[in-house]
């Protein structure tokens, strides 16, 4: 399976080198792929994941905007159902599964790409906070990018998500932070505001 995703994000790759061309079939696939093999065991879906996620964070960096912003939609529907998924206090799937969030909010130029990624963000801490382990560190690592960003909407977007998570049950998510072990993060993340 492992070799089949990497066959797939090559071809994939190979389709989005044209540009404002480009064609999204294989990456539909990918994400068909990736929604059939979550169930498998977790060694596994880790190596899957591995490829994956390295595919999505380059194609998020995609210098067409519309490409870029279909991986992140399509990362955003694969993580509400990956987080359905119990974690196990010793691993960091959800962490991992995440990364590429950060990774394309780092390097890609537009503030438009970096406010679907903050939105993704919300959309994500509403539905699944509850189910946060290891991604609290991915969405706080996430939002302390977002406050040192150049652009006062997206700092204030990012303050606006980590606010409703630091904010005081039942709206906030504070006791799920803690019992993901993320407490450092959530005081790194607001001091990183609290510099601006």
């Amino acid at each position: 399976v492992v070799d089949f995703v990497v066959r797939l994000c090559a071809v994939s790759a190979e389709e989005l080198l044209d540009g404002a061309g480009a064609r999204i079939f294989s990456l539909q696939k990918i994400v068909e792929v990736a929604q059939l093999n979550m169930g498998r065991i977790r060694l596994v879906w880790a190596r899957i994941w591995t490829v994956l996620g390295a595919h999505f964070a380059a194609v998020g960096c995609h210098p067409h905007l519309g490409v870029g912003m279909y991986a992140i939609d399509a990362l955003r529907q694969l993580a509400n159902t990956f987080l359905e998924r119990d974690e196990h206090a010793l691993y960091a799937f959800q962490a991992a599964f995440l990364r590429p969030f950060e990774t394309v909010l780092h390097a890609h130029p537009a503030a438009q790409m970096r406010e679907l990624i903050l939105s993704c963000a919300l959309a994500i801490v509403q539905r699944k906070g509850d189910a946060l382990r290891s991604g609290w560190v991915a969405i706080f690592n996430l939002l302390a990018a977002a406050a040192m960003d150049a652009e006062v909407s997206i700092v204030e977007l990012g303050w606006g998500v980590c606010s409703q998570i630091i904010a005081p049950p039942p709206t906030g998510h504070l006791s799920s932070v803690c019992a993901g072990s993320a407490y450092v993060h959530a005081v790194a993340c607001v001091r990183a505001y609290a510099a601006q």
